[in-house]
This record gives C-alpha cells, sequence and structure tokens, in this order.
C-alpha cells in the first residue's frame, strides 16, 4: 500500500490547480474589458486564461507563461484604443511576451509575440 501512495503522489500533486491570480481591466470609455486568471500546478509553466468581454460575449485565450504569479508588477494592460488591448508579461528570468487583442468589427483576434530590448 505505502509504494502505490509512493508513485501516485507526484501525480496527485501535479494535478492540484492552484490559484496564482487575477487582474481586471476595463476600456476607457468601459464598454470592453479584459479579465486575467492564472492558475499554477507544482511544474512549469503556469495557465492564464484571457478573456475579452464586448457586448455582454466573452472571447477568450490561454497563454502559458513562466512566473509564480500575476500581478501588477509583472502584468501590464494598454488599451490602444476602445477596443484593442496590449498585454505584456514579464517571465521570472526577465523574458517579456506580449498579447495583442484586436477587435475588427467585431471579430476578436488574439496575437502572441515576443518582446526584445
Amino acid at each position: 500500500m505505502k509504494n502505490i501512495l509512493s508513485l501516485l503522489l507526484p501525480f496527485i500533486l501535479v494535478s492540484c490547480n492552484l490559484d496564482a491570480g487575477s487582474l481586471k481591466s476595463a476600456s476607457p470609455n468601459v464598454a470592453n474589458s479584459v479579465e486575467l486568471s492564472a492558475t499554477k500546478t507544482i511544474s512549469e509553466p503556469m495557465e492564464v486564461t484571457v478573456k475579452y468581454l464586448s457586448k455582454g460575449e466573452a472571447t477568450s485565450q490561454k497563454v502559458q507563461i513562466y512566473a509564480s504569479e500575476i500581478n501588477d508588477e509583472n502584468v501590464e494592460i494598454l488599451w490602444a484604443t476602445e477596443v484593442d488591448c496590449n498585454i505584456s508579461f514579464v517571465e521570472q528570468d526577465g523574458t517579456k511576451k506580449g498579447l495583442l487583442i484586436s477587435n475588427t468589427n467585431g471579430v476578436i483576434g488574439f496575437q502572441s509575440y515576443l518582446i526584445e530590448e
């Protein structure tokens, strides 16, 4: 019995999702918004669900980030227009990733990219 438990314990621990933070931001006219929520297992990376809300409808995308949590220090949300949003993530090794959310005539697009300095 002890051997079975010792074999199953790593799988149980890896499958546990831990809350790793959440952030919200509204467009300047408050008509659109973005909600980020992160979950993390013991193994890397964490998964961030990015939800874009417009006219009562939600569209979401999942992004993998190497960080212990998301907060105002490692995530920046900038609204380029009333409908377009740019999110940047700083990972634990200093790498910066970006996610551009565009809303063109109600068609929502997500574009990930690496930010080089």
